[in-house]
């Protein structure tokens, strides 16, 4: 498809971004949800939210590796990406309240952040691809990292 093709249909390249990066996350948001989020033992819920990120990776890391690149020179998908991690951070809070209950709020913070950290697509990536683990190997990494976050 040519440059002029394209701009038929978006005004500008921003447009262009953002409403591919509106349809990357309905193509998506399903995958987001977490059945039973904070329901049941420790090991249960990493388990689960492990599997979910790596389903979300197996349907779009593509997506967010061209994400990453982009995001430094484009707005819309620098603030996407803020979102998502934002999005990432609060559920990690709701998933995993009981053990993070016993934390002060700077330890309480800063351990939220360091599970959404190595639950994002940009640790899975490094993992999966960089390390070139198989995805039990790296679900394993992230477990033993989850676990000496909240035992």
């Amino acid at each position: 498809m040519s440059h002029r093709s394209v701009f038929r249909y978006f005004d500008d390249l921003d447009e262009l971004h953002r409403v591919s990066v509106e349809r990357q996350f309905r193509a998506i948001f399903d995958l987001l949800l977490i059945s039973a989020i904070g329901e049941g033992q420790l090991a249960d819920r990493i388990n689960a939210i492990i599997e979910n990120r790596q389903e979300i990776y197996d349907v779009a890391h593509n997506v967010a590796r061209v994400g990453q690149m982009l995001a430094p020179v484009e707005p819309v998908i620098a603030a996407h990406r803020r979102d998502m991690a934002g999005r990432a951070v609060e559920q990690v809070g709701q998933h995993f309240a009981t053990e993070l209950s016993r934390l002060s709020d700077p330890a309480r913070d800063a351990a939220r952040e360091a599970i959404a950290m190595a639950l994002s697509i940009d640790s899975i990536d490094y993992l999966r691809h960089g390390r070139g683990l198989d995805r039990a190997a790296s679900s394993a990494a992230i477990s033993a990292t989850l676990h000496g976050l909240l035992d």
